[in-house]
């Protein structure tokens, strides 16, 4: 894989491959795009918290990832173990999805829900719970219809919160 060049973002560069795992997959949108997914460091956070409610996951655990359309970074989501190491009641570990971002002229292309796919078929085989809490209508909408169950709902200051697990079915 060749090295990726910084990437110039509001007079900073942000290194867009900077995680020493050099993880990297490709997915296509609903739309037909390739999106380079890749863990990303911290920095990565910088270009998307604009356009994100809640503040970034400190967590050393963490592991971020970054969609890239070419050179162009478009997509960002965290993969958040479960406080305090927690476990599902089958003994498996939990992992939460967290920071799900597309920026704005990238949305409705299918790049989000691609990305929450790619990543949880990526996390799927290592014998996790994979879940994800939203308000976002239009997400709670998509994950129905996408291969998650819904878990749980509640009522929020920002809506109807849904907390959603994977439930990948297998191909026969």
């Amino acid at each position: 894989m060749n090295p990726h060049k910084p990437f110039l973002f509001s007079n900073y560069f942000i290194n867009v491959d900077t995680h020493p795992s050099g993880m990297s997959m490709i997915f296509a949108t609903s739309s037909g795009q390739q999106i380079e997914l890749r863990e990303c460091g911290e920095d990565a956070w910088k270009i998307f918290k604009p356009h994100f409610h809640l503040p970034e996951v400190h967590r050393t655990a963490c592991r971020r990832y970054i969609g890239m359309l070419g050179d162009q970074p478009v997509s960002f989501i965290a993969v958040v173990p479960y406080g305090n190491d927690k476990h599902a009641k089958d003994g498996r570990k939990i992992l939460h999805l967290s920071r799900v971002t597309v920026l704005p002229n990238f949305r409705s292309q299918g790049i989000g829900g691609g990305m929450i796919n790619a990543i949880a078929n990526h996390l799927y085989g290592e014998d996790v719970r994979i879940r994800l809490i939203t308000a976002n209508p239009h997400l709670n909408g998509w994950m129905g219809r996408n291969g998650w169950r819904a878990e749980s709902v509640a009522q929020t200051p920002h809506g109807r919160q849904v907390t959603w697990e994977y439930a990948r079915v297998e191909n026969e």
